[in-house]
């Protein structure tokens, strides 16, 4: 579980990164959680049922973070980010 915890926090840092590079415009939400889904599956040897269920989360929160992209100012947007983070490690747990 801690592993799985610390593995949530390391995708949504690297999500972070990505957008402040602007690496998330290259991609739909659907793509983002796609490859947020396999590199969980291929890390963490997730069964079917968790597979599933980390698919659905993670497209849930790729969309959520289309938002930040209409916000002015890199702070708002980093914040705004950090919050949909946050919000989807509680429910990694």
């Amino acid at each position: 579980m801690k592993r799985l915890m610390f593995t949530g926090f390391l995708v949504c840092t690297i999500s972070l990164i990505a957008l402040s590079q602007n690496f998330g415009s290259k991609f739909t939400p659907e793509e983002r959680a796609q490859f947020q889904t396999e590199w969980m599956n291929k890390n963490l040897n997730l069964d079917e049922d968790q597979s599933v269920q980390i698919e659905k989360l993670n497209l849930e929160y790729a969309k959520k973070m289309e938002k930040v992209k209409s916000t002015y100012g890199n702070l708002s947007k980093l914040k705004l980010a950090r919050s949909i983070s946050e919000e989807k490690d509680e429910k990694l747990k």
